[in-house]
């Protein structure tokens, strides 16, 4: 198989190129950066429409190239390969084959290792170039191995979190730890305990149905509940609507108002009152002061007289009390001494008679004389008193008619003096009068004119007001307002009633009565699904509580009994949580009770048994397999060893200087011989050496995937780390399988390449093909 012409119309920077037709061996050769590796991816892709992905970097342009390819077939048939087909006639070669064999790209020579299970693709390609079947039968004790869950070494695997070998080891002492709880829980005789732990829990599980089906049953009463609140809401919201005139504020205001005129009418009715009584009153206190005023005309009179004739009078009868006195004292001494005088003189009238003497006339005539002069001065003084007594009598005549008589002018004194205060006091008195009259006046005239035409206003103004109202509300008295509002209030608070309802059941959004509304539509929709659920039954709050008591009961005896159980509990968890671990069962292990724990430990012995007996036949079965692949392959050495044409072709490359290539079976690798025996690794191997063993065996497999038939190379610069001595050699195998039937495709930008082949490619044993330079490059980087 040859390719016999290729062209590429786009592909990227390659635009419109020139067909190539290639020769047997052809130099496609041109500047750096002028396409070389482009034009190689573009041949991959139009060769391979299916395991591209096997050459890595390979996507430097994402779009599939447009042109064709031309092959031809040993039998001389040409096969056109484009963009939208693909050529079924290279199926049994891979795009691997290709990457490690026909085609060296970037100027890596080397063989990429499969990365498949750590087979190599020698031993791949051995298998089909002999039909050996070490690749299966490796990967049989793989699997074998796998599925035992065993290492390469044949021992339970214990990595990551599988951990086969320790859980392996942990289940054998967790079989003993089992053995052990369970001989101490017998001893303690603890199963009747975990029977009644087993009922208790049963209990209480029938309870907790009872109590769902309670809460279903509660649940529907919720929504039947919810719904009768929300629709009586939003009826009574209807009704209420109709109600919104009446307002508690209006109706407190009418009231106020009614009380107001009530009271306005009762203050002007008092003050009616108030000016009847006043006038009453007015007329009675002038009455009275029209008496009074007489009355204390007489007293002023009487003042007159007692300022004018009394007091005057007492001064005189002091002066007439003393010289009444004085007179008293006067006419008894007058009286005395007239008395004596008259007796001298009847003595000496008598003497004067019997004696005739001149003495005794004398004494007569003087005591005579005497006589009458005392008794006319007695007479004198007499009347004088009697004058003063008249005067007297007159004064107490005058005290008598003013009622101040009295037994002493100090008592007469106090009597004025009673008098002086009697007339002040209906003096002050009739100035009470005259001052509670004139108040009367003004009081009468500012109700007439002030207080009763206010009131008279005040009722005006407040019927207006209540008209007002009635006209705004339509009604005629405070009585049906207060009804309508009664019932408002009534409406109100059964909303507030359906309102607390719905909230109590179904909770509440801010918002506003419509967001609630909605929201509690949307909660009891919640709550339909259950609307015919046990229509037989009432939830019970009773049977509930009846219920959660019991629950509590069982619980509180269980919970007693688990106490009881605690130090034994913690055991069973603890082998619970090994258990879990080491059986890693998808289903959760559970371990409360003996019988729990007896099950464990048949897991356990199960689990260890099984992996045991998988160990036992896995390693005879990978011992089996071991054998046969070892024997197997040791086949791969046909590929290599001292008669190989891989060997062959590296002493003629290298001038003899390594004698033999050899594949190492144990180690999986390739080592070389050099002439002096020493063995090397590739990796010991000089960059060009290196590229001289791998350029010998993809030639060597190539011949020998090939078999009769020939094929191609494609080589981007194969030899860049190779000398000129060891370029000229390479460069004359490529001739030699060149004339044994093989195509060569050698792309290369190396000037010494060009040189090297200048004489063949003037003879035309060599076609020189030159790329012209990428004018787009520039355009592509940016």
């Amino acid at each position: 198989m040859k390719i016999k012409e290729f062209f590429i119309s786009h592909y990227g920077p390659l635009e419109n190129r020139e067909k190539i037709k290639l020769a047997d061996f052809n130099l496609i050769w041109s500047k750096n950066e002028g396409g070389k590796t482009l034009t190689i991816e573009a041949i991959i892709k139009l060769l391979f429409k299916k395991g591209v992905k096997e050459f890595e970097n390979l996507n430097r342009v994402e779009e599939v190239p447009e042109g064709y390819m031309i092959l031809e077939s040993i039998d001389g048939k040409e096969h056109k390969l484009s963009n939208r087909g693909e050529f079924n006639e290279l199926k049994e070669f891979t795009p691997t084959d290709f990457k490690n064999i026909f085609i060296v790209r970037n100027s890596d020579i080397s063989i990429e290792q499969s990365k498949n299970s750590g087979i190599s693709y020698y031993e791949n390609i051995t298998e089909r170039l002999t039909g050996l079947r070490t690749n299966e039968i490796n990967k049989i004790s793989q699997k074998v191995g796998e599925m035992a869950r065993l290492t390469h070494k044949g021992l339970f695997r214990d990595v990551g979190e599988e951990k086969l070998k320790t859980r392996i080891d942990e289940a054998k002492k967790l079989i003993e730890k089992i053995e052990e709880i369970i001989k101490d829980s017998q001893e303690k005789g603890l199963e009747q305990l975990e029977v009644k732990i087993v009922t208790l829990k049963e209990k209480l599980k029938e309870i907790d149905n009872q109590i769902n089906l309670l809460e279903e049953v509660r649940k529907r009463e919720k929504y039947e509940t919810g719904s009768k609140a929300l629709n009586t809401l939003k009826t009574l919201i209807k009704e209420i609507k109709e109600l919104d005139i009446y307002n508690e504020a209006e109706a407190k205001e009418w009231e106020t108002l009614e009380q107001r005129l009530k009271n306005y009418n009762s203050e002007k009715e008092q003050k009616e009152k108030d000016l009847q009584a006043k006038e009453t009153e007015l007329d009675e206190t002038t009455h009275k002061q029209t008496a009074l005023t007489e009355e204390f005309k007489l007293y002023e009179e009487k003042k007159r007289k007692i300022d004018g004739v009394i007091r005057p009078k007492i001064e005189e009868y002091k002066s007439l009390k003393e010289d009444n006195i004085k007179q008293e004292k006067q006419s008894k001494t007058y009286t005395i001494l007239s008395i004596v005088s008259v007796t001298f003189f009847a003595f000496f009238l008598l003497a004067s008679i019997f004696q005739r003497s001149a003495v005794f006339y004398t004494l007569t005539g003087v005591s005579a004389i005497a006589s009458f002069s005392f008794i006319f001065l007695r007479y004198i003084t007499l009347k004088s008193k009697s004058h003063t007594m008249r005067s007297i009598e007159e004064f107490i005549t005058s005290l008598k008619e003013l009622e101040l008589l009295a037994s002493s002018v100090n008592d007469i004194y106090s009597k004025i003096q009673d008098f002086e205060r009697l007339y002040r006091q209906k003096s002050e008195e009739l100035t009470r009068f005259n001052v509670h009259k004139e108040n009367l006046e003004k009081e009468i005239n500012k109700i007439k004119l002030e207080d009763i035409p206010e009131k008279e206003q005040n009722i005006k103004e407040t019927k207006l007001k209540i008209q007002e109202i009635k006209d705004k509300s339509k009604e005629t008295s405070l009585e049906s307002y207060n009804e309508k509002l009664k019932l408002k209030m009534e409406i109100q608070k059964d909303i507030e009633k359906q309102e607390s309802v719905l909230k109590s059941h179904f909770g509440n959004v801010e918002g506003g009565l419509e967001k609630a509304i909605q929201y509690w539509e949307d909660e009891i929709s919640k709550f339909e699904i259950f609307k015919d659920a046990y229509k037989d039954l009432k939830y019970s709050e009773e049977e509930l509580s009846k219920l959660q008591s019991e629950t509590k009961k069982c619980q509180i005896e269980l919970e007693k009994i688990k106490n009881e159980l605690n130090t034994l509990q913690k055991r069973f968890e603890e082998v619970e949580r090994q258990a879990n671990y080491i059986l890693n069962s998808q289903e959760p292990i559970i371990c409360n009770t003996l019988v729990d724990l007896q099950a464990i430990k048949e897991l356990l012995f199960k689990f260890v048994d099984t992996h045991e007996n998988n160990r036992k036949n896995a390693l005879e079965v990978i011992d089996i397999f071991t054998e046969i692949a070892n024997e197997e392959k040791t086949k791969i050495s046909q590929l290599f060893g001292k008669d190989s044409r891989i060997s062959k072709y590296f002493r003629e490359i290298t001038n003899n200087m390594y004698e033999e290539a050899i594949f190492d079976v144990d180690e999986n690798k390739i080592k070389v011989k050099r002439k002096d025996g020493v063995i090397l690794s590739i990796e010991q191997l000089s960059g060009g050496t290196y590229d001289q063993l791998y350029f010998s065996i993809r030639l060597a497999l190539g011949e020998a995937l090939m078999a009769s038939q020939s094929g191609f190379f494609i080589l981007d610069d194969p030899f860049v780390k190779s000398d000129s001595e060891r370029l000229i050699k390479q460069i004359a195998i490529l001739k030699n399988i060149v004339k044994s039937g093989w195509q060569v495709i050698y792309f290369s930008s190396k000037d010494e390449v060009k040189d090297l082949l200048k004489e063949d490619i003037a003879k035309k044993e060599v076609n020189f093909i030159e790329l012209p330079p990428l004018i787009e490059l520039d355009s592509l980087k940016q």
